[in-house]
């Protein structure tokens, strides 16, 4: 099987500034918005926010 290499793929691009955002770029930042709501306790049962941290993960993997 073949290794995504999410660096390598545009997320998305800023329409006002160009800038573009790498799939990795945007998965992390997900990732980190789904942690704050884990600490914040937003999401107390543990099986639910593994849950919620695997779909930030790969939520964009069509795209690749």
């Amino acid at each position: 099987m073949k290794t995504l290499a999410l660096n390598e793929y545009i997320a998305k691009k800023d329409r006002w500034t160009g800038k573009e955002e790498s799939l990795a770029e945007h998965t992390n930042q997900v990732i980190a918005q789904a942690d704050k709501l884990i600490s914040l306790g937003y999401l107390s049962d543990e099986r639910l926010a593994k849950l919620l941290l695997m779909a930030c993960q790969y939520h964009d993997y069509g795209k690749a």
